[in-house]
């Protein structure tokens, strides 16, 4: 869930200094940057389809259009998250 995620950001972000707040809180997205993601998303798909490649399963693709940077952040659910945690044991 997203809470899982910002919270594993937050730790990531204390590892690697500044990179996620410079990310997160640059300029609004230009229209390139929207067409560059969904050709990403497009990416995958297709290799979901054909059965090839390495998905991006539990892993989030950073891109920063400003300084055409990209890195690959892993995560896993937190089993103690009030969000997610409940709805798992809900079901």
């Amino acid at each position: 869930c997203l809470e899982c995620l910002f919270g594993e950001l937050k730790k990531e972000e204390r590892k690697n200094g500044k990179i996620i707040e410079d990310i997160f809180y640059s300029a609004p997205a230009i229209i390139t940057t929207v067409g560059i993601v969904a050709s990403y998303q497009v990416n995958e798909a297709v290799k979901m389809l054909i059965g090839e490649g390495e998905l991006l399963i539990k892993k989030v693709l950073f891109i920063d259009g400003k300084t055409n940077k990209s890195f690959i952040f892993e995560y896993e659910k937190n089993p103690a998250c009030e969000f997610c945690s409940k709805a798992i044991k809900n079901s």
